[in-house]
C-alpha cells in the first residue's frame, strides 16, 4: 500500500497528489490513465477543502443547521462569500492543525485499483445526505450534458462528489451504496476501479456527428499540398516557395501583413512576397501556410462571427505562447511554433459549435455558476471534448507532431505520450494566462509544475508578467 498525507488548503497540495498518482501507476504500467484518475482525486480533495470551509464558515457566523433544506440554502451564502473567507489565511491554518486526511493507493486482491480516503473528524447526518443525493444524480444522470438543462439541480449537491462520481462511471463502476464508513470519531471513503476498465478506457472517443462532420471538412487545395510539398523538400529555395504562395492572392497578402507585423519588426516595409519568405524563413513559412489554409476552410464552412470569436483568443494565446517561449531562452524556433499551436489550439470548439450550438457556452455558463472547470467539465462529457476534436483535425490534414500534441494535450500538459514537452507546456500556461486575466482562472489552479518550468516562484512575479505581457499585447493588437 502507498500512502500519503494531505495537507489542507496547500496550494503545493495539487502537485504533490499528481506526482504520487503519476508514481503509482506508472509502477504498474497505467500511465494511459492517469488524467482520469487525478480527476477523481482532485475532486475529492476539492470535496474535503470544502466541507471543512463550510463547517468553518456556520461556525464563524453562528449559524445552526436544522435541516438539509437550511444547509442548502447555507451552502449558497457560504459560495458567495467563499473568496473573503478563504483569504482569512491564519484562520485556516488554526482551524486544520489538528484535521488528518491521508489518501491511500493500491491494488486489491481482485486486480481493482483501491482509492482510500482517511480524515479525523465525522459527516453529520445532513452533511452524509448531501454526498448521498450527489451520488444518486451521478447514478441517475448518464452524462453531464442532461445537467446543463438543469443547473438548479446542482445547486442543491456537492458539485465535487457528483463530478468525482460521474468520472468513476465513466470508466465503468457503478456505485450503488455510499462508500463512507465511521470508527473511532475517523470517517474513511473507499471505492474500487477494476485495472481491467483502465485498460479498456478510450480517452480519445468522439461522438458519431462530429466524426461525419470532420470527414465532412475538405482536405488542402491542392495548390496548398503543393506549398507544403515543396516546403517538406530540404532543398527548396526562396523562388520555388514565393511561386507557389503567389498562386494565392489572399495567402499572399496575410504573408506580407504578417512579415510586416511587430512579431518580425522588419527594418523597411516588405513589399514582395519574396522579402516575405525570407523575413519570415522558409522554415516557418510551414507553419504560416497551414494556418492560414486552416482559418480559410473553415470560414468557408463555418459561422463567421464564431470563427471570429474563436481567433481573438487564439490570437492572444498565440502572443503569450511567443512571449513565454522568449522567456525560456530557446532558439527561434519553439517561439515560431508555439505561436501557430497558441493560433489553432481551440479550433476544435468551432466544430463542437457547428454540431451542438450553444454546447461550449453552456459549458461556460454552467462552470461559472457552479465554480467548475471547464475543460474537467468536457472531459465527462463523452465524445465532445474540443481538445481531442482538434487532434483529429491535425490527424486528417496530417500536421506536424508538434503541433498536434499541442492541440490534443494543452489541458492536459503532463500525458506520458507527449513527446514536444516545452510546447505544450507553452500553450497551456498561455492559455491558463490568457483567463487568469479575465479573473476566470485563480493563480492557485494552475499546474505548479509548469509555473516552476518558467521560472515564476510565487502569485506575485506571476501577477506582474501577467500585467506586463498584457500591455503588451495591446500594444501589438493595435498595429496588426
Amino acid at each position: 500500500m502507498s500512502s500519503l498525507e494531505i495537507r489542507l488548503f496547500s496550494r503545493n497540495e495539487k502537485l504533490n497528489i499528481f506526482n504520487y498518482l503519476s508514481d503509482f501507476l506508472a509502477s504498474f504500467n497505467k500511465e494511459r490513465c492517469l488524467y482520469n484518475v487525478y480527476f477523481i482525486l482532485n475532486e475529492m480533495d476539492k470535496f474535503f477543502n470544502n466541507s471543512i470551509l463550510k463547517r468553518a464558515y456556520l461556525y464563524k457566523k453562528g449559524i445552526k443547521v436544522r435541516s438539509y433544506e437550511e444547509y442548502i440554502k447555507y451552502c449558497s451564502e457560504y459560495e458567495n462569500d467563499k473568496n473573503d473567507f478563504e483569504a482569512d489565511s491564519d484562520y485556516l491554518l488554526a482551524l486544520t492543525r489538528n484535521i488528518n486526511l491521508s489518501l491511500d493507493l493500491y491494488i486489491d486482491k481482485e486486480d481493482c485499483l483501491c482509492i482510500v480516503y482517511k480524515i479525523n473528524i465525522l459527516f453529520s447526518g445532513i452533511e452524509k445526505k448531501s454526498i448521498e443525493n450527489s451520488m444518486i444524480l451521478a447514478r441517475q444522470i448518464s452524462n453531464i450534458k442532461e445537467a446543463l438543462n438543469n443547473g438548479d439541480v446542482l445547486k442543491r449537491i456537492d458539485k465535487n462528489i457528483y463530478s468525482a462520481f460521474i468520472m468513476i462511471k465513466n470508466l465503468g463502476v457503478e456505485i450503488s451504496a455510499l462508500p463512507l464508513t465511521e470508527k473511532e470519531k475517523k470517517t474513511e471513503i473507499k471505492f474500487g476501479i477494476p485495472l481491467k476498465n483502465l485498460d479498456n478506457f478510450k480517452d480519445d472517443i468522439i461522438s458519431e456527428e462530429i466524426s461525419k462532420e470532420i470527414q465532412n471538412i475538405p482536405q488542402y487545395p491542392q495548390h496548398i499540398l503543393e506549398a507544403i510539398y515543396t516546403l517538406n523538400n530540404p532543398n527548396t529555395n526562396f523562388s520555388g516557395i514565393s511561386a507557389i504562395i503567389k498562386k494565392d492572392p489572399a495567402m499572399t497578402a496575410d504573408l506580407l501583413k504578417l512579415a510586416n507585423s511587430p512579431l518580425y519588426l522588419p527594418n523597411r516595409k516588405v513589399e514582395s512576397i519574396e522579402e516575405a519568405v525570407r523575413t519570415i524563413g522558409i522554415k516557418y513559412i510551414k507553419n504560416v501556410v497551414i494556418f492560414y489554409s486552416t482559418k480559410k476552410i473553415f470560414m468557408n464552412k463555418y459561422n463567421l462571427n464564431l470563427i471570429k470569436n474563436i481567433m481573438k483568443h487564439c490570437q492572444e494565446v498565440a502572443f503569450y505562447s511567443n512571449e513565454l517561449a522568449a522567456k525560456l531562452k530557446k532558439d527561434k524556433e519553439l517561439k515560431e511554433n508555439a505561436f501557430i499551436c497558441g493560433m489553432l489550439h481551440d479550433f476544435g470548439k468551432i466544430i463542437v459549435n457547428s454540431v451542438k450550438p450553444g454546447l461550449i457556452d453552456s459549458i461556460n455558463d454552467l462552470c461559472l455558476k457552479n465554480g467548475m472547470n471547464s475543460f474537467s467539465v468536457e472531459s465527462i462529457i463523452s465524445g465532445y471534448n474540443h481538445s481531442v476534436i482538434g487532434s483529429k483535425l491535425s490527424e486528417k490534414w496530417n500536421f506536424p507532431e508538434f503541433l498536434y500534441e499541442a492541440m490534443r494535450y494543452h489541458h492536459i500538459p503532463h500525458d506520458y505520450r507527449i513527446k514536444n514537452k516545452e510546447v505544450v507546456y507553452t500553450v497551456y500556461l498561455a492559455d491558463a494566462i490568457y483567463y487568469y486575466l479575465r479573473n476566470t482562472a485563480d493563480f492557485e489552479n494552475i499546474d505548479g509544475k509548469i509555473l516552476e518550468y518558467f521560472d515564476f516562484q510565487d502569485k506575485n512575479s506571476f501577477k506582474e508578467y501577467c500585467d506586463t505581457i498584457f500591455e503588451r499585447y495591446e500594444e501589438f493588437e493595435d498595429k496588426i
